[in-house]
């Protein structure tokens, strides 16, 4: 917005204003209206004229920019972009889909750019600057209470987790708990509330996502923790996007916690309760149509012995004993 009496032309060729959003001026007067792919922008008010399609249960659907227009942007209009403040900046659209953290000495680097667009990040500059998200984590956590560094880590954590919690169809907000036990994330029936484990951090975007998806199936379960729920859970996971996007030793380490959960169930259950582990392990076979399969063998007299393998088109493993986990531990 413009202030009165004062103006300003760059010619009749540059159509561009506030934040690389489109002007308007014939609505609202000069300088007091932009247009993006999915607003209209009030420059006067700081509000969107039409509501966010994205659902954000802590902020208006009016709100953009998160009421921060200094040092967020959001050329198109449909989410927010960050860095080491959480601040989302964009993707180099590299193969390895893991989460880079980029110092602010970016910004003093002419050749580090952001394809406005698309969104789009300069990976042979941003090398210099970044760190893998589980290293800037740790340093930032360890540096103690009360500290900067702390700070940071949990900004920068809750950020990340917040945003891949929408690719896992999440609207409400992820928080962040400690623990040191093996669990990335839980449900929480106390609080009603979806947490990720900062002390168990994963770099991979996709792994982020699956997580969240298999928290999610926790919370829509109702906390319902028996083996064969948590089985359920994992499956339900298996079939988001985000699976098909993990490495294939990523995914085996997730089908081998669905199938020791599956073979505890079958293991302490009666033999009523044991055809609904059959039915899911056929049910799991049926979709991946080969390219992943569990067989079973309980031939023995002994259950100790009763045991599974998994096959994929490279090869079958050698007979896996189910790990005795707690039904609650995820």
């Amino acid at each position: 917005m413009l202030i009165d009496s004062r103006s300003y032309s760059s010619g009749t060729g540059y159509r561009y204003g506030f934040n690389t959003q489109e002007k308007c001026d014939e609505i609202s007067g000069v300088g007091n209206h932009t247009t993006a792919l999915f607003w209209e922008y009030d420059t006067r008010l700081g509000r969107r004229w039409n509501v966010d399609p994205i659902l954000k249960p802590f902020l208006s659907s009016f709100v953009v920019l998160s009421n921060n227009p200094i040092i967020k942007i959001d050329p198109d209009g449909d989410d927010d972009y960050f860095n080491e403040l959480g601040i989302y900046l964009g993707t180099d659209n590299s193969k390895t889909n893991n989460i880079q953290i980029v110092n602010d000495n970016y910004l003093k680097d002419s050749k580090f750019f952001i394809d406005a667009n698309k969104g789009i990040v300069n990976n042979i500059t941003a090398v210099k600057y970044s760190q893998n998200f589980s290293e800037f984590i740790s340093i930032n956590y360890k540096s103690g209470s009360f500290t900067v560094g702390r700070f940071k880590a949990l900004t920068v954590f809750s950020a990340v987790m917040n945003k891949y919690a929408k690719e896992a169809g999440i609207t409400e907000e992820v928080g962040v708990y400690r623990s040191i036990g093996n669990d990335l994330g839980h449900w929480d029936p106390s609080n009603k509330k979806i947490e990720a484990n900062i002390l168990k951090v994963k770099d991979n975007k996709y792994a982020i996502t699956n997580i969240l998806v298999h928290e999610k199936a926790h919370k829509d379960y109702k906390g319902e923790n028996s083996y064969l729920s948590h089985a359920n859970i994992y499956f339900t996971a298996f079939k988001h996007k985000s699976f098909d996007k993990l490495d294939e030793n990523t995914q085996i380490g997730f089908i081998i916690s669905f199938a020791d959960r599956v073979m505890n169930h079958i293991i302490e259950g009666s033999m009523g309760s044991r055809s609904a582990s059959i039915t899911l392990l056929s049910d799991f076979n049926k979709y991946f149509n080969g390219k992943f399969s569990i067989s079973i063998d309980l031939t023995s007299q002994d259950s100790s012995m009763w045991n599974y393998k998994i096959s994929t088109k490279n090869g079958t493993t050698k007979p896996l004993f189910p790990s005795k986990i707690d039904k609650y531990e995820d």
